[in-house]
Formats: C-alpha cells, structure tokens, sequence
C-alpha cells in the first residue's frame, strides 16, 4: 500500500441527518504512484504529497487537488504522480439511506448516491538504496511502503 487516508475536519464534510446512514465509498481498484524516474537517482529529501480525491457517485476518481500547491518543478512532478495513479482508482458508490416514519408504524427507506472526497498523504523517499513510496497519517514509523 502505498497511500493512506487522512482523517478529515468534520467542516466541509458531507453531514449525516439523525434518520440517514451511509455504506460504500470503498476503494475498489488501485494503483500506487511512482516516484519520478528523473529524480531517482538525485537523492532528494523525503517529499510529502497531500492530496484530495474528488469521487462522483459512479465511484469513478474526477478530480485530484493538491493540498499544499505545488512551489516549485520537482514537487510539481511528485503531485503530477499521485494525480496519475489517483486517476485510476475506483471507489464503490456512496449511498446515503434515509429512512422516514409515515406516523402509522410504516417506515419508508429511499437512497441516494452522494459525490464525495477523501484525503490522502504520500511521502516519496529515495533513501535505503531506492526510491519508495511511504503513507501514514504522521508518524513515518507507522507508514507503509510500496518499492518502486
């Protein structure tokens, strides 16, 4: 693996009525970025990537934001990865059931598929004999490693 989810502010997120739930919005395919071929060999410092995944209720990846723009050329190519891997992944839909009471003992159920977005990290090393891509949520000991 070689992403991971950030865990979101509750500002700005899709906010759940008392009578709904949700289910979905699983990952069902991806890839992994890859650390940039020209800056392989270069030895660069650890670079972390935030990014923002927008999902359309098919599931299917429209969008990739950068979380912190981009400053300068060699950043820009570690982004322009994670937007090329994100691209591909698909998510099974969001779908949000809300349920209604008719005053009579009858509850009704209707669904709807709602668009959403996730965070993730990524952080591109090139220590340890190779490029490799980690993820985690803060702590580098708690990341998980993808060689490329």
């Amino acid at each position: 693996m070689s992403y991971k989810l950030i865990p979101s502010l509750a500002s700005g997120q899709y906010q759940l009525a008392k009578a709904e739930h949700a289910f979905g919005a699983q990952p069902t395919f991806r890839v992994n970025p890859i650390y940039p071929a020209s800056l392989a060999g270069k030895h660069l410092a650890d670079v972390t990537i935030r990014v923002k995944a927008i999902i359309n209720t098919d599931g299917a990846v429209i969008e990739v934001r950068d979380l912190d723009p981009a400053s300068d050329e060699q950043r820009s190519m570690f982004v322009e990865a994670c937007k090329n891997a994100i691209m591909h992944w698909s998510f099974s839909p969001l779908v949000v059931v809300t349920e209604t009471d008719d005053g009579h003992g009858n509850v009704n159920q209707s669904r709807s598929l709602k668009a959403f977005s996730l965070d993730y990290t990524f952080i591109f090393s090139s220590a340890q004999g190779g490029p490799t891509v980690l993820a985690g949520q803060g702590d580098k000991d708690a990341f998980d490693s993808e060689p490329n």
